[in-house]
């Protein structure tokens, strides 16, 4: 059964790059469930409950990684789980 959707999710603090993200994938019409987080946190967070399967690829803003402890996330992308993830910083 293949999905018609990418299931993105997107660490970022600043909102136009969400925008931006989304109108790029409307272009090359792609179909698109993005969720989008503004905390490691938070990310962290939903990667552990995973209540809408793993995540196809995972945006990062690196400068909002730069002053957090991004130990949580890299616990989670060294799941097995995620093997399958892209992660993209």
């Amino acid at each position: 059964m293949n999905k018609e959707f990418l299931n993105a999710t997107l660490l970022d603090s600043n909102v136009h790059s969400l925008i931006l993200l989304r109108k790029i994938l409307q272009e090359h019409k792609i179909k698109i469930r993005c969720t989008d987080f503004y905390s490691d946190e938070d990310l962290s967070q939903y990667l552990n409950k995973a209540m809408y399967g793993v995540p196809d690829v995972v945006f990062i803003n690196y400068q909002d990684i730069q002053a957090t402890d991004f130990l949580l996330i890299r616990e989670r992308i060294d799941d097995i789980r995620y093997s399958s993830a892209i992660f993209v910083v």
